[in-house]
């Protein structure tokens, strides 16, 4: 339940309003609605993905499983092999830029707990999908990186930093800002950094799908995805037409916006 208030000119706090003259009511609550993520730790293989801003649930994931499951679980966690997928619009990728540093950690940490904890590591998965859309034909270096070494140089760049660990650790071969270049100026072939790759285009999603099963084969793989109707009906359609591939079932969770 929930309390309205009014505050007067005078200071004076009284009673708020909640319904008109007509005596209908002002405000409905309607919810609270479930979110396909919350289903991610019911599989021990999954696909998380998300378009535009529905990378914020996809974030919250992916750093709920290496930073804390996987970093600090003993024997098997749900999930064990995670996949995770971004869609983003090729104008979007500046207001972005914070998960592109986040990402860089993530891969440092996945780098560091292979080295010093293979045995955990060896039975788990981690791959990340970045699929940028709308690039612009004409797009070279120069329009891509414009002046992005004078931004650069703004200490807040990359939003508020995380504490450095004065503990040694093992780091991937590639820094932050050569992932964020690499965001911006996406290749016409898909390139690799690490367990990250990037796609220029729209999402093609059967042949992911497809390397899962192979992968995974006879397991229960559950997908879920937060973002607009276009990417979750072709989702929607990959996952019916690749379930039963090596035995594999892929189920949906989805919430469009």
């Amino acid at each position: 339940s929930f309390e309205l208030q009014s505050r007067q000119t005078d200071g004076m706090i009284s009673p708020g309003r909640i319904t008109g003259p007509d005596g209908v009511q002002f405000f409905l609550v309607d919810g609270p609605h479930s979110a396909p993520t919350q289903h991610m730790t019911e599989y021990d293989h999954v696909l998380v993905a998300g378009a535009g801003i529905g990378l914020t649930p996809v974030a919250a994931c992916v750093q709920s499983v290496v930073f804390h499951r996987w970093k600090f679980s003993v024997g098997k966690c749900y999930p064990s092999h995670a996949h995770f997928a971004w869609v983003v619009s090729y104008r979007d990728i500046r207001a972005y830029r914070w998960f592109i540093s986040r990402l860089k950690e993530v891969q440092d940490c996945i780098v560091n707990m292979r080295k010093k904890s293979a045995e955990s590591m060896r039975n788990k998965t981690f791959q990340f999908n970045i699929w940028v859309t709308s690039v612009p034909k004409d797009l070279d270096e120069k329009t891509a990186f414009k002046g992005l070494e004078h931004d650069s140089e703004d200490p807040n760049f990359w939003g508020i930093p995380a504490p450095e660990s004065k503990v040694l650790v093992e780091r991937a071969p590639f820094s932050k800002m050569d992932l964020y270049k690499a965001v911006l100026l996406p290749s016409k072939k898909e390139r690799m950094m690490g367990d990250i790759r990037i796609f220029n285009g729209r999402p093609k999603w059967d042949p992911r799908f497809e390397e899962m099963a192979k992968l995974h084969a006879g397991e229960k793989i559950g997908v879920m995805f937060c973002g607009n109707t276009f990417v979750a009906n072709a989702l929607k359609e990959a996952c019916e037409k690749n379930t039963g591939k090596s035995g594999c079932t892929f189920t949906l969770h989805k919430e469009n916006f």
